[in-house]
């Protein structure tokens, strides 16, 4: 399974200082800082939440050697692909919500 992290500009952060599932989110507004495969311990992980929330914690206390953008926070999206179809999820406040048409 691939995934993308995408953030927005910090020119545009001023936008939803507060982001939650209500949030509007344009993908105009996002740019793509870093894309690659999950590991194997994620790779078997059964839920999407799982997955991003280990993903959360990679890009906030263990950045691989090739990220060098800022930590993952909230506002940020999280394409997941898992080679049949790609969703996209809106790291918020508190939790993740699927945007439906990023």
């Amino acid at each position: 399974m691939s995934y993308v992290i995408y953030q927005m500009p910090s020119s545009l952060w001023h936008k939803d200082s507060f982001f939650k599932s209500d949030s509007v989110v344009s993908r105009y507004d996002y740019l793509p800082v870093h894309q690659g495969q999950l590991p194997d311990d994620a790779q078997e992980m059964k839920s999407d939440i799982d997955i991003l929330e280990h993903l959360f914690h990679t890009f906030n206390a263990d950045h691989p050697k090739n990220y060098a953008s800022r930590s993952m926070s909230s506002g940020d999206v999280v394409m997941l692909d898992k080679g049949y179809c790609a969703k996209y999820y809106l790291c918020c406040s508190v939790g993740w919500h699927e945007l439906e048409n990023f």
